[in-house]
């Protein structure tokens, strides 16, 4: 799901949206989501330094694919349950995958847009006015 597009303030020619108090659904929304990618994006960048499997393009059925990242945070929950100490957080391992796919050539397709549609848009905005209207309720 893509964040919503809002207005944004100009400030020294960098563009910034101040979140402190957001007036309007799409603003509480774009915080929201912001944060939730910001928590997955950590998570992903844990799990592809564990596992090797996640640091290049998957050409499994997409159900696999599920199943791997799955696997992948069940194995990383035990370890990390059941080890007094983990060697994963002492190693630096680069998760960039520039380079891992310089070897396959023309082979892998990256997805470089995603579309619109209506349902989503439709989806979103009223996501967005449920949240908002429920944060709204708790602080007034």
């Amino acid at each position: 799901m893509i964040p919503c597009t809002i207005q944004r303030s100009k400030i020294s020619s960098k563009y910034v949206v101040e979140w402190s108090s957001p007036e309007k659904a799409e603003e509480y929304f774009n915080m929201k989501h912001s944060a939730a990618r910001n928590v997955i994006e950590r998570c992903f960048r844990v799990l592809k330094k564990r596992w090797a499997i996640l640091r290049s393009p998957s050409f499994y059925p997409i159900q696999t694919q599920n199943k791997i990242i799955l696997a992948c945070c069940l194995l990383h929950n035990f370890i990390r349950n059941e080890m007094p100490y983990d060697f994963v957080d002492d190693e630096t391992v680069d998760t960039n995958t520039d380079e891992d796919d310089a070897h396959l050539g023309e082979e892998v397709e990256h997805i470089t847009t995603i579309g619109t549609s209506n349902e989503w848009t439709t989806f979103r905005q009223n996501l967005a006015t449920l949240m908002f209207d429920t944060w709204r309720s708790r602080h007034n």
